[in-house]
């Protein structure tokens, strides 16, 4: 059963690659806080990022199954 779910995480992983938001995912999941959608922007600028795209990124990774959202809208990736 463990083997199940390792194939599915690399085809959700292969999705967020092809998608171009596994970078997302990857800055998200290096916090073990939750990451506002600002915050997680600027960590991927190295400043002022793009708010709206990484919000669009992190709704995106929550349908896959691979990032939980909070209700204030930050995201964290589950051990």
């Amino acid at each position: 059963m463990a083997g199940a779910r390792d194939v599915l995480l690399e085809k959700l992983l292969g999705i967020a690659r092809s998608e171009g938001i596994d970078e997302v995912l990857l800055q998200t999941a290096t916090s073990n806080l939750p990451v506002t959608p600002d915050g997680l922007a600027r960590m991927l600028a190295c400043d002022a990022g793009d708010e709206k795209g990484t919000g669009r990124a992190l709704e995106r990774l929550v349908h896959l199954s691979l990032i939980f959202r909070f209700r204030d809208g930050s995201g964290w990736v589950h051990r």
